[in-house]
């Protein structure tokens, strides 16, 4: 009875070891903004990730403006293809939220003209062993979902 509970003590702690959290992965959501016609995206990272990838990415980050990291980041690592046309963020807020950093970006791309979509996402997916980046859209009442991996890192629908 004893070495039962000893060894599950002893798994328990090595299967919690290896990773301080559980949940790798970041989400990245494509609506209709309010605001406008266009479009917004809202990222959501895991900030000790985003940093880890990041320091992991650029040789040197003392001195430098974080956020300006991040767009740059982003712009190297996510592109948003709609209508065989490469989209650009217009990157509006990055905000820190306990242990998630938060962008939000406007597309100046009307919604009613978006056919196709084609993601390639390889943020964090260089440095956080088995991470995922969840793609969602919701447009003109439709939501689709991906999940993109290591192993797959872009993906195409149609609307």
């Amino acid at each position: 009875m004893i070495l039962r509970a000893l060894l599950i003590t002893l798994f328990l702690q090595l299967t919690t070891v290896g990773y301080g959290h559980d949940i790798r992965l970041a989400i990245f959501e494509l609506s209709q903004s309010e605001n406008s016609n266009g479009l917004k995206l809202s990222i959501s990272f895991d900030k000790e990730d985003l940093e880890n990838s990041i320091r992991h990415q650029y040789a040197s980050t003392s001195g430098s403006d974080f956020n300006k990291l991040i767009v740059a980041y982003l712009n190297e690592n996510f592109r948003l293809t709609i209508n065989d046309l490469c989209m650009t963020l217009q990157v509006g807020s990055i905000e820190e939220e306990n242990d998630f950093i938060r962008l939000k970006a406007e597309i100046n791309e009307p919604v009613e003209s978006v056919s196709k979509i084609r993601v390639f996402n390889t943020c964090l997916i260089d440095y956080t062993e088995g991470h995922s980046n969840i793609f969602k859209c919701k447009l003109n009442g439709k939501l689709r979902s991906f999940r993109l991996t290591e192993s797959r890192i872009s993906t195409e629908f149609e609307y």
